[in-house]
């Protein structure tokens, strides 16, 4: 939702709404995947670190730093770190 915001209010902030704007796409054109469910540990944990780690997982699997739209500028400091 954060992302079609920001389409919304044409914010280039993210290589993603920078594509959106560029190619004259709207936030009624961004479609999205659940490719996993989060379910947080038993003992609780803290949500928007594992969120960013599965993430960083996600975007090392699909290799979309160099094939899609996250860039290195955005994630490359969490992305060294291991996932």
């Amino acid at each position: 939702m954060q992302h079609k915001s920001r389409i919304k209010c044409k914010v280039e902030n993210a290589p993603l709404v920078a594509h959106y704007i560029d190619k004259g796409h709207t936030q009624e054109d961004i479609r999205w995947q659940v490719i996993e469910s989060v379910v947080l540990p038993e003992r609780g944990g803290h949500l928007p670190s594992l969120l960013q780690r599965l993430e960083c997982r996600w975007i090392t699997r699909c290799c979309s730093i160099d094939n899609g739209l996250n860039s290195s500028e955005e994630w490359g400091g969490f992305l060294s770190q291991g996932s």
